[in-house]
């Protein structure tokens, strides 16, 4: 019996998944076709009917959906609230991302922190990947009134930041270096809103 036409989609979400949150914890060369196919709950075999390569995949990983960028839009268009049916704004999505308290989780969900060592050695197509999501998050920046330039340095303070506070053992120092990025992202935004 064949599959229903959506299921070809579904198995491809599943490996997409399976592998984010593979690279994102043991990075590309940590990783391999097999185990990101188990973790899916699939075989081997299936993997090149959805992927030319291990590189198609991590390229695809990486230009993903995921992350601030997402956050922030969710939150601008209503649709991020809390158990309670609560409307988050976009300020409130940066204030989660960079919480001291929410850094662990953070490093495991978004790959703008977690894999831009691996983009940089992967190469072209990730990089273009990579790309495509820094601009995101930069026109999220930019849909809550940055300008351009605010909007890029709204970026590399929040990513920044989230990076080096995901790799560090000081809680006290990562904290202190995740609220002094907050509280000058926080700031553009009110001087953009006034």
């Amino acid at each position: 019996m064949p599959y229903a036409p959506e299921h070809k989609q579904q198995t491809r979400q599943r490996i997409l998944l399976a592998a984010g949150k593979l690279f994102r914890s043991y990075g590309f060369h940590g990783v391999s076709i097999n185990q990101v196919m188990a973790e899916a709950g699939l075989t081997r075999g299936g993997f090149y009917a959805h992927f030319k390569s291990k590189v198609a995949l991590f390229t695809e990983v990486v230009g993903s959906d995921y992350g601030l960028a997402l956050k922030m839009r969710q939150a601008r268009e209503g649709e991020l609230r809390d158990t309670e049916g609560r409307q988050y704004s976009p300020a409130e999505a940066l204030d989660y991302y960079l919480s001291p308290e929410n850094r662990e989780e953070i490093a495991q969900d978004c790959t703008l922190l977690s894999l831009t060592p691996d983009v940089r050695r992967v190469g072209a197509p990730a990089n273009l990947a990579y790309d495509q999501n820094i601009a995101a998050l930069m026109d999220e920046f930019s849909a809550n009134g940055l300008s351009p330039d605010a909007a890029a340095q709204a970026t590399a303070l929040a990513v920044g930041s989230a990076t080096l506070a995901s790799a560090m053992k000081d809680e006290q120092q990562a904290a202190q270096i995740l609220s002094a990025a907050n509280a000058r992202i926080q700031a553009l935004l009110i001087e953009a809103s006034s």
